[in-house]
């Protein structure tokens, strides 16, 4: 992430420039001297900002060549910039995992529609993994935030939405960096809240199996709502 207000100005700057002037893939940006003189800026301060968007896809170069617009694939770039998603403090992260919640309500109802058996055995899969981990009482590790993680990921495959996978992906890495700073719950408190967020990853699952998207919704909703009072 940028955190330099120079720099996160001079980004956006090049990007006004770029939808101004209707710069499209492959078009050349103006040389290097030219935009220190259009954006009144060290070359220094230019090549922080260039070398951001040339990491996110934005924009591409080659030696002595200048720069060009990249393709620009919209999935892509956000993978990229949500690759630093575990340096998020939890207030931003906050912002992250509302527009996932968001995403994943507003995908479910076509999910459940699309979903093919594969899909819905790899759902039921997550759940039995997590059921079983939580009979051995092994909720606090590895094995089953990977199971729960590979449960959103399957209920949200079969709606095609890229976007949102990425998303979940992030959440994830996010919650395996910051796993050690979390408030520690006593063991029980940490069982209980696991049977019952597996009872409601249940309910979701049979209501893919039974082709039921408003009880998935429903399901979902309730599910992400308790995950955020936790």
């Amino acid at each position: 992430m940028v955190k330099n207000t120079l720099t996160q100005q001079l980004i956006q700057d090049i990007l006004d420039y770029i939808q101004s002037n209707n710069l499209k893939a492959g078009d050349f940006l103006p040389t290097e001297d030219k935009m220190r003189e259009i954006f009144n800026i060290s070359r220094v301060s230019l090549r922080e900002a260039c070398s951001y968007l040339k990491g996110i896809g934005v924009i591409t170069s080659r030696r002595g060549s200048g720069f060009r617009i990249g393709e620009g694939d919209f999935v892509a770039t956000l993978e990229k910039v949500l690759k630093q998603v575990s340096y998020f403090d939890k207030q931003h992260f906050a912002e992250l995992l509302e527009l996932r919640k968001t995403l994943e309500i507003g995908s479910i109802y076509s999910a459940v529609l699309n979903a093919e058996h594969d899909d819905i055995t790899r759902i039921f899969a997550a759940v039995d993994k997590m059921d079983e981990l939580i009979k051995l009482g092994k909720v606090a590790n590895i094995e089953y935030n990977a199971a729960e993680a590979e449960f959103h990921q399957a209920i949200i495959a079969p709606a095609g939405c890229r976007t949102l996978g990425i998303i979940n992906t992030a959440v994830t890495e996010f919650f395996k960096a910051m796993e050690q700073t979390f408030p520690r719950k006593t063991q029980n408190d940490v069982l209980a809240i696991a049977r019952r967020s597996n009872l409601e990853h249940r309910q979701i699952a049979i209501a893919f199996k039974l082709r039921q998207p408003e009880a998935a919704l429903l399901a979902l909703t309730r599910h992400l709502n308790n995950d955020v009072l936790q």
